[in-house]
C-alpha cells in the first residue's frame, strides 16, 4: 500500500520527505514526514466499511468539532478542495488477497502530539493522577456531546445509526457475536438471551434526549494528552447513538480493574462538570457495558488478522460476567 500512498499524495499540496507505517488494521495508516512544516497522517480506508458520503461526513463533523474548540486532528483537503482522493490499485496491488476492489479512498489529517491516555493511566503511580485522567476524559466526552447536540449537520450528512437493530439485531453492526465457535452451548444460550433482552430495552430507550452524533470508540487509547491539552482521534466508528454508550466504551477496558468504581465515579464527575447527566441516564452505563462486552466479541471474530483465538477467552469471560450481573440486576428491579 505504500506505493498507493505516494500516488495519493500527488493530489495534495504537501511536501513530504518520507513516510512511515503507523498501522495496518482497520485502515492502512502512514505518518507523513515533511521536509519542513508539520507532520500529517494519511489513511487508506478499508473497502466496504464506509461509503464516500460517510467518509465526507466524518470530515465534516471533525471540522465542526475543531471549530467549536474541541481538540481533534484537522482534516486536510486535496488541492481541489475534496475531503478524499480516490486512488486506483495497480495490477500488482490487485493480485493481493487484501484487494477486493479496484480503488481506495484516501484522506489526510494533521498529526497531533501527545501521549496516549491509556498509557498515561497505566504508567501513573498514584490513584489521584489516574482519577484526574478519567475526569479529563469525562469532560472531553461531555464537550463533544454538547457540540453534537447543538450542531446542525449538512443535508447530505451520512453516518451509521447505532440503534437497537444495529447493536443487537440479527445482523449487528460489529458482527454476530453469538455465532463464534469458541462459545460453549450455555454461553451461546446466555448471549442470545441477553441479545433479546437488550434489543427490547434499546427499542424503547428515549432518543429525544441524550442521543446524537457520538464517537462510538472513545476509549483511552484514542485520546492524547499533551500537557493540559486533551485530544481525541480515530473517528472511524463515529455514528448517531446514545451518549451513555460513549461513557461505557471509555470504561470498558478497565472493567477488571479493582479501581473500576473509582474510575466510573471520576469520569461521570468530569462529565457533570460540563453538562447534565441525570441519574436515570447514568444507570444506562450498566446496560451499555454489556452491549460493549458483546459487540467486542463480534468485532474480534470478524478480524482474523488480529489473532482473535488468543484474545477471545478473556473477552468471553468478561462478557459472561457482565451479562449475568446485568440480567440479575434487571430481574431484581422488575420484582
Amino acid at each position: 500500500m505504500e506505493g498507493l500512498a505516494w500516488r495519493a499524495l500527488s493530489q495534495w499540496d504537501l511536501q513530504v520527505d518520507h513516510l512511515s507505517s503507523l498501522s495496518s488494521g482497520e485502515n492502512t495508516v502512514y505518518l507523513l514526514h515533511p521536509s519542513s512544516g508539520p507532520a500529517h497522517v494519511l489513511r487508506i480506508h478499508r473497502p466496504g466499511y464506509h461509503s464516500l458520503a460517510e467518509l465526507r461526513s466524518e470530515v465534516e463533523w471533525m471540522t465542526a468539532l475543531h471549530d467549536a474548540g474541541v481538540s481533534v486532528p484537522r482534516p486536510i483537503r486535496t488541492s481541489r478542495g475534496a475531503t478524499h482522493a480516490e486512488v486506483f490499485l495497480t495490477e500488482t496491488e490487485l493480485d493481493s488477497p487484501s484487494a477486493p476492489t479496484r480503488s481506495r479512498h484516501v484522506g489526510i489529517i494533521e498529526w497531533l502530539p501527545g501521549k496516549v491516555l491509556g498509557e498515561v493511566i497505566e504508567d501513573a503511580t498514584a490513584l489521584p493522577e489516574v482519577l484526574n485522567a478519567f475526569r479529563s476524559l469525562g469532560e472531553l466526552i461531555a464537550r463533544m456531546h454538547t457540540q453534537a447536540e447543538r450542531w446542525q449537520p449538512p443535508e447530505a450528512f451520512s453516518r451509521p445509526v447505532l440503534d437497537a437493530e444495529a447493536l443487537m439485531g440479527d445482523s449487528p453492526h460489529w458482527g454476530p457475536f453469538w455465532t463464534m465457535p469458541q462459545l460453549a452451548p450455555e454461553q451461546k444460550a446466555l448471549f442470545l438471551k441477553a441479545k433479546a433482552r437488550l434489543r427490547d430495552e434499546l427499542s424503547v430507550l428515549d432518543r429525544s434526549q441524550g442521543f446524537s452524533l457520538i464517537h462510538a470508540d472513545l476509549h483511552a487509547w484514542n485520546v492524547l494528552m499533551d500537557g493540559e491539552r486533551i485530544s481525541v482521534i480515530d473517528f472511524d466508528d463515529a455514528a448517531f447513538g446514545w451518549h451513555t454508550f460513549d461513557l461505557a466504551v471509555a470504561l470498558y477496558p478497565f472493567i477488571d480493574d479493582a479501581r473500576f468504581k473509582d474510575f466510573r465515579a471520576a469520569i461521570t464527575e468530569g462529565y457533570r462538570d460540563c453538562r447534565d447527566l441525570p441519574p436515570e441516564r447514568e444507570r444506562q452505563i450498566e446496560m451499555f457495558l454489556v452491549v460493549r462486552s458483546l459487540m467486542v466479541l463480534g468485532w474480534m471474530w470478524a478480524r482474523p488478522d488480529i489473532q482473535p483465538e488468543q484474545r477471545l477467552p478473556a473477552r468471553i469471560r468478561i462478557a459472561v460476567r457482565c451479562v449475568n450481573e446485568w440480567l440479575g440486576a434487571t430481574a431484581i428491579s422488575r420484582r
